[in-house]
């Protein structure tokens, strides 16, 4: 019975929002938007600070790019 009340709530026209979407859903939308948002800026501090850590900052790849594009077009 409670589950049965719980869904009936859920779906009632009240339980939506304006533009016809699930009130419950769209929060629970805001909620894994801002928890997976916030994980990726942990995990971009996170491997910033294992670069800095292992003196990995410098960027040989765009170095090296440059590098071919002023040196080696002279040979």
């Amino acid at each position: 019975a409670l589950g049965h009340t719980t869904r009936l709530r859920r779906n009632s026209p009240e339980a939506r929002t304006p533009d016809g979407k699930l009130i419950w859903i769209e929060a629970a939308r805001a909620l894994f938007r801002e928890a997976n948002t916030h994980r990726a800026q942990a995990a971009a501090d996170h491997e910033r600070d294992r670069r800095r850590a292992a003196g990995d900052l410098f960027d040989w790849g765009r170095f090296t790019n440059r590098w071919l594009v002023k040196y080696a077009a002279a040979y």
